[in-house]
């Protein structure tokens, strides 16, 4: 009596990857026989894993084998998800103060996207779903956008925003006159050219530091003449002054100031 053993029977079901490039693709076996042990390999290794997740695309081979050692082999393929793109654009070279509309384009409808992330050239991130935002010149950098779409895809999208250079008429005191109504400090004037001042230092004639500040916005600090409480000499003294400027460069600007009672 010649008794045949019985080849091991299961069925595959799969999903692909939601997103390209993406590992979260899934294989689930189906094990169709009963009263057997049944081992079971995916691409040649062994997986006691009957729902296997988190595979790229890609063809893959099932191979199961009873107690007997009977065996059955199904291939599957997992397909490729298609990417998502988005744009928006090219580099701007663009005046300062001068605003540009910039708008997405994608190769999925808007209301496939659920969430947009825009980081400006100066770093501020504007979360949300904006399908496009203004730029206003003041800061030269990268601006950058990331969609995300229902999948959970995302792609991504920058440009360079650079300021034209422009000369920048920065008004820098040469007297001072303690007491009087309209010229009695040493400022930097705001200038919308101007991002920051980097470094106020002013120098008495023998080379002495007066007066310094340090990374302050123009306007928001002055000298009135004095030094550690006490009333300067009128005379001659010297100003280093850097600046930041919205193109993103730094200026140095060096003179003379005289200071009158």
């Amino acid at each position: 009596m010649i008794t045949r053993n019985p080849i091991p029977d299961f069925g595959l079901e799969s999903s692909n990857p939601l997103c390209a490039g993406i590992s979260n693709g899934t294989i689930v076996i189906n094990e169709l026989s009963s009263n057997q042990e049944i081992t079971y390999f995916l691409n040649g290794v062994k997986t006691e894993i009957l729902a296997i997740e988190n595979l790229e695309s890609g063809k893959y081979n099932v191979t199961a084998i009873n107690e007997f050692g009977c065996e059955k082999d199904s291939g599957i393929i997992l397909e490729e998800a298609e990417a998502i793109s988005v744009d928006i654009g090219a580099d701007l070279n663009i005046t300062l103060g001068e605003e540009v509309l910039i708008n997405l384009i994608s190769d999925i409808p808007n209301d496939s996207i659920i969430s947009t992330v825009w980081t400006l050239p100066d770093g501020q991130v504007i979360n949300g779903r904006l399908f496009s935002v203004t730029i206003k010149g003041e800061f030269s950098g990268i601006l950058s956008l990331i969609i995300t779409d229902k999948n959970g895809c995302t792609a991504e999208s920058s440009i360079r925003i650079s300021i034209k250079e422009t000369e920048i008429e920065v008004e820098i005191p040469n007297v001072i006159l303690v007491g009087s109504s309209s010229n009695n400090l040493f400022t930097i004037a705001p200038n919308p050219g101007i991002l920051l001042v980097k470094e106020c230092f002013i120098y008495d004639r023998w080379g002495n530091k007066v007066y310094s500040v340090e990374n302050s916005q123009p306007g928001s600090f002055a000298w009135d003449g004095t030094f550690a409480g006490s009333e300067c000499q009128q005379g001659v003294y010297v100003y280093k002054v850097l600046l930041r400027l919205a193109s993103g460069d730094e200026k140095l600007f060096a003179g003379d100031l005289t200071l009158l009672r």
